[in-house]
């Protein structure tokens, strides 16, 4: 929206184009931000790509500046080259180009075995068991027989539990309660966690204890004070093989290689074939969507 009433509103005189020697060469259309070895890209074409795929201007340009670098090299290799030919020739020309980018990418064994190494905790996943807890809690040093009341308590929170249809039910009670006995309450929620998260060992003791998900039969002390706690979810422990993962991983690097192969080509072609950039009229555009999002201007 912003290009198009920028295109709308321009009325900037056309631009005389001369070559290394000087010497005028043709007239550049006023719409140009970018001319790529002889070839013009517009602002309506970059408009037309910020909006189709839904990036910055800037980046719709680059995009464009690639596609035109890739044209220009499908043509000096004979593909496409005739004047007559329709863009969709000159696309696929550029997909020439690039299947035969891709056929020199090359993926070992080796390459996929570093890779699912490093990733390990993303193929080898521990079981995780998400909680209730009604915590009494105490201070890290207390005296004897406060513990023994906290822990008294404790014990009459995990009867209510243990005898409770539903022990969610309970668990809300008790987080409404926030105290008793001068006794602070916290009734947590905890998402899935594993016997290596930083939680309290004798918390994660109690939680992993069961077979199932169920209330910890026994009240359990941390530093924190005494936790009645339910298992609410098991999530089971997933181990993916690199046999298996291997058809993902190679098809991963693929992508990733070929991508890196594209921008070192791109940018090699951009180092050898000319590019200019109109940057007045790019800074204008830049100008107009901060203008338009309400971002302060330079």
């Amino acid at each position: 929206m912003i290009l198009g009433l920028a295109l709308g509103c321009s009325e900037a005189p056309a631009v005389e184009r001369r070559d290394s020697n000087g010497v005028a060469s043709r007239t550049a259309d006023a719409r140009e931000v970018a001319v790529v070895d002889g070839a013009p890209i517009l602002l309506d074409q970059v408009a037309t790509t910020a909006s189709e795929l839904q990036i910055p201007p800037r980046e719709a340009l680059e995009r464009l500046i690639g596609e035109q670098l890739l044209i220009g090299e499908a043509e000096r290799r004979g593909i496409g080259d005739a004047p007559e030919v329709s863009q969709i020739a000159r696309q696929a020309a550029v997909q020439a180009v690039l299947e035969k980018l891709v056929e020199s990418v090359v993926i070992g064994d080796q390459e996929v075995t570093e890779a699912y190494q490093r990733q390990r905790e993303r193929f080898e996943v521990p079981e995780k068991r998400a909680s209730l807890h009604v915590l009494f809690a105490l201070n890290r040093k207390v005296e004897k027989d406060r513990d023994e009341a906290a822990m008294r308590h404790a014990q009459g929170a995990l009867r209510e539990l243990l005898e409770a249809p539903e022990p969610r039910a309970i668990w809300e009670r008790y987080r409404q309660l926030g105290n008793v006995d001068e006794f602070p309450i916290k009734a947590e929620e905890i998402p899935p966690a594993s016997r290596s998260d930083n939680f309290a060992p004798e918390y994660l003791d109690g939680l992993f204890s069961l077979s199932e998900a169920a209330v910890v039969p026994n009240a359990v002390r941390t530093d924190f004070g005494w936790h009645a706690i339910v298992v609410t979810e098991i999530v089971p422990a997933r181990n993916t093989p690199l046999v298996e993962a291997h058809a993902t991983l190679r098809a991963e690097l693929m992508k990733a290689r070929r991508s890196a192969a594209l921008d070192e080509l791109v940018h090699d072609l951009s180092m050898s074939h000319p590019v200019e950039r109109n940057e007045a009229a790019i800074d204008g555009v830049m100008r107009a969507q901060d203008e338009a999002s309400g971002a302060p201007g330079p």
